[in-house]
Formats: C-alpha cells, structure tokens, sequence
C-alpha cells in the first residue's frame, strides 16, 4: 500500500501489520533454515520396508512397529539410509557386525552435507553476507571426528578463518534449544556479533535390524527422522537489513538429580544403543510445572500458561499430552509441536527450529498473537532446556491501514485548530520526528468499503471506540499508546458514529465531509496529524 510521504511522495508500508520492536541489547533470531536428505518415507510404508531391508521375518514384532508408527502421530520422515546405502553396506542391515566405522563414514559426510545447506538457506534468509558471522556453534550427536563438524562446517561455507566455533556433542533432543541459550549469550556479551547456530542429525548410528531383547529399537524406528537445521541469532539487528521476528528474552538449564539412566546412549562396535526409560514422561510431567513457571515470571503480568505461545520439542506425543494436561494448555497451543512431528518425526536437536519457523507462521497469521512465548526441550540427564521468547512477528489487523507521516511541520490550508493542541499546522514539539504509536486496546474495526477507493493514495488506519467527543476521545486514546519505535511513522485513530462525530465537527454538515477535508488539509490535533475518520 502507498502512504504520502513529506515530500509528496508515495512510500509503501504494509496496510495489515505492525511490528514489536526489539529490546535493545537482547539476542534476536534473525532467520532460520532447514535441509534434509533426499529419501522421504511415508509412515505407512515404513514398516514393510524395515522389515524387508533388515531380512526379518518375525511377525509380532512387525504388528508392534506397526501399532507404534500409528501411536507415534507421525505421518512422514526424511531419512539418509536407503537402498543404494544397504547394496553398498548390506553388514548395516546384519545382527552383531561390527559397523561402527562404516555408521560413521556415512554419518559425517551426511551432516556436513545437509549443515551446509540449512546454513546457506539461511544465510539467504537473513540478506548479510556469510562473511558478516562471527561465531559458529554446531551441535550434532550424529558424528564423531577431529576435527569436528564445526570446523568442517565453516570451512563449506567459505566462513573467516577467525570465525569463533563452538562444537557441542551427543546432547540429544534438548541440544538445539541448548544452541539457542549459548547463541544469546554471545550475541548479547559481544556487541555486533551474529551467530549462526547449525544443527544436524541422522539415525544412521542406531540403524540395527528387529530384536527382542532391543525393544526400544522399534521406537527409534517409529519415531525418529533425519536433517539439519540453522537460524542466525544477533542484537541490536540492523534496520532495514535484518528481520528479527523473536527475542530470546530469559534462559534456564536444568537436570533431574538421579535420572541419569532413564534416557541412556552408549557407543558400541554396532552404533549407537539407546534405552528410554518408560518413567520418562512421568519424570517430566511431576517437573514441568515449576520450571515453566520459572521461566514465565520473568513476562511480568502473566499468571496463566495460556497467555503464552508454546514452542515444544515434540519428543514423542506422550509426552506432548502429559505437558498439555499438567499444564491444562488449550488444545491448539501445541499444534507447531505436533505438526513438526507429524512431517518430520523427532528429529532430535534440530525439532525445536522446526517448530519455531511454525510458530513463526502461526503468529505472522494470528489476529493480535501472544508477545511471549516458552521454547521447551527435554533429553538426557533429564535435562530441561528452556527460553522465555518474545514474539516481534506482525500483529495482523485485518482490515486496518497504517498511515505513515513525515515528521516536518504539517501544514494545514483550513485554520482548523483542536481543542486543547497546538494550532493548526504547528504539531506539538516542533520539528521533533513523530513516533511509531501501537494501541493498548484491541477492540478493531474493518475498514468499510468508503474507503477502498482511498487505498492506493490514502492510509488510514480505523478503530472502533465509543465516543462523545471526537477529539476528547483521540486526547484519551492516545494517553493510551504506547511508543515502540522511534521512527517517523505514526499510527492514528479517528472514529466515531455519525451522531456523535457531529458533535464536534467545527460546522461541517456530515462525516464524509469532514473526512475530505481533512485529506485535503491535513489536520493537525494537539500534535497527532490527522488523514481521516469514518462514521461507524
């Protein structure tokens, strides 16, 4: 949409939105991206493929992988493994062949691919070149190698050889909310940074065929998928240039004393063996509550965990349930967690970005989003990782037009002059810049169809409020904004009713002739440049 600038110009500002502005010093996620391998396998498919691929004939257990592909919720995953993988390395597919080194020959080439192109798709994203990053922090519990993958990393992307590298090793799930907590530190403790945050996993490690004495073997296969992730974390983003869309306001780490052993990875000449522990939902479920409100009491004012939005590294549905119970969330709160799993499964450290691009989605769309929201993650230890995030994302208005004002000296062609401002083409302060302005209240009105025909050369912006006098009403609303940027736009209201705007029309016989003139004249009210009004 176009908005008349000071000059007379058009400038084009979106007509629907308006965006939180950042806290000055806190890491703000700039852009994220993602990558998986080429292989995706519907849920549906897989068990006949597993079975067929590992050579295992046993029919019970087909019937329980079956039974948990559908309790998993998950309807398809990418994976690395695949046909031309098992020609080449038929031992993968083979009971007690030691195949540690051929896991790990697959594994650390598939990372770094797939690292690398989440980063670059990122990078794109956040519009800066990759040699503006100055800090690296990779997290994997898929490879194993020195250098690691961090170094190979900066290396694919054509980083500065003074790059700063963070490599953190087998956290499992609760690993890229991890990344996210040492991002913000970084990024807050050294002004002007920008950290690219890389995560990368694949269940190559763990691929063993069926066995009854491994039962956890069919939930890993039910369960878990293959991929890469990366957003770029900074403060004090750059106008213009970067898009920060959330703030990492407040983190906290912490484990459960004596449940080392309920989520248990151990390296064997195999792979990768992991036992979960059944307790394990129950061990979160009777500790979430403190830590969330731990976390929530830093966003002043809330008391309710439905005031907030829910990123939640879906590590299984049990679990996604049990939170949702204890912490008696509306049903639609947990809906990015469950629709990551659903496309991706659990795809260990990098789930949680997943599920961050999909609220980032969610709240773009949502009428009047929640500004602060929890991202959770859970995995050995028990180890509870968790950020306190603001949302920066649009605030949708359907329906509303945002006006955009120079901050020169309006000037004004009627000699109308307000009740209580400055005269008529002086605004309050002089020449000092207009600030950005958001309404506290939310109780909004669509723009009617008389102003469609004003779109491409009139912004306005129109909120529905009760009123006896119009300029009475504007002085009492706009004691109730609140100043979030201070660029030179504003954001205005005027409505009211026919009846009550006739009231104080300073002799104009009608609305509409009122709202023509002040387009013509640019109505200054006690230093608020007025375009227009419309009767309800």
């Amino acid at each position: 949409m176009s908005t008349i600038n000071g000059n007379g110009a058009a400038e084009h500002i979106d007509s629907s939105t308006t965006r939180r502005a950042p806290t000055p010093g806190k890491a703000t996620v700039l852009a994220i991206g993602k990558a998986f391998p080429s292989q995706l396998i519907p849920q549906d498919c897989l068990v006949e493929g597993y079975f067929r691929d590992t050579n295992c004939a046993d029919f019970a257990m087909k019937e329980k992988l079956a039974r948990l592909c559908k309790t998993t919720t998950v309807k398809t995953r990418y994976t690395v493994m695949s046909k031309e993988i098992l020609d080449k390395y038929p031992e993968l597919a083979t009971e007690g062949k030691p195949t540690i080194t051929q896991r790990l020959d697959i594994a650390n080439q598939a990372v770094t691919e797939m690292a690398k192109e989440a980063s670059l798709a990122c990078i794109k994203q956040w519009g800066r070149p990759a040699a503006d990053i100055t800090h690296v922090i990779y997290v994997s519990s898929s490879e194993i190698r020195l250098p690691g993958g961090d170094l190979y990393l900066a290396s694919e992307l054509g980083l500065r050889n003074d790059v700063n590298r963070v490599m953190l090793y087998f956290l499992g799930c609760y690993g890229g909310v991890t990344g996210l907590r040492i991002a913000k530190d970084i990024a807050e403790n050294n002004p002007g940074s920008r950290v690219l945050l890389t995560t990368s996993e694949t269940t190559i490690l763990g691929f063993r065929p069926p066995n009854k004495s491994r039962p956890y073997d069919l939930v890993g296969a039910a369960l878990f998928g293959d991929g890469a992730a990366a957003a770029i974390i900074g403060a004090d983003p750059m106008t213009k240039v970067e898009s920060p869309f959330m703030e990492l306001s407040f983190a906290v780490q912490q484990f459960l004393p004596g449940t080392h052993s309920v989520i248990d990875g151990r390296l064997s000449e195999e792979g990768i063996n992991f036992k979960l522990g059944r307790d394990l939902p129950q061990k979160i479920d009777d500790n979430i509550e403190g830590f969330c409100s731990k976390l929530m009491e830093k966003a002043l004012g809330l008391s309710d965990f439905n005031d907030l939005f829910w990123a939640v590294h879906p590590g299984g549905p049990a679990i996604l349930n049990r939170l949702e119970t204890t912490l008696k969330l509306r049903g639609e709160k947990l809906d990015c967690s469950r629709r990551a799993l659903m496309d991706f499964g659990n795809v260990s450290s990098n789930t949680i970005i997943y599920v961050l691009e999909y609220m980032k989605e969610e709240l773009m769309n949502k009428e009047n989003g929640e500004e602060w929201g929890l991202a959770l993650a859970f995995g050995p230890g028990i180890t509870f990782e968790g950020i306190l995030l603001r949302n920066l994302n649009y605030e949708r208005r359907d329906g509303l037009l945002i006006l955009a004002l120079s901050d020169k000296k309006a000037k004004t062609q009627s000699g109308f002059q307000s009740k209580g401002g400055s005269a008529a083409g002086q605004p309050a302060g002089g020449d000092a810049p207009l600030p950005l302005v958001r309404p506290e209240k939310r109780n909004f009105k669509p723009s009617s169809s008389f102003l469609h025909s004003f779109l491409s050369t009139t912004p306005i912006l129109v909120i529905q409020i009760p009123i006896f006098s119009i300029f009475r009403a504007l002085q009492e609303y706009i004691n109730g904004f609140q100043v979030f940027d201070g660029s030179k736009t504003l954001v205005l209201v005027i409505l009211s009713s026919p009846s009550s705007l006739s009231l104080d029309l300073g002799g104009f016989s009608s609305p509409n002739l009122f709202f023509h003139t002040c387009l013509r004249s640019s109505v200054v009210l006690g230093g608020f440049h007025v375009l227009g009004s419309v009767g309800g």
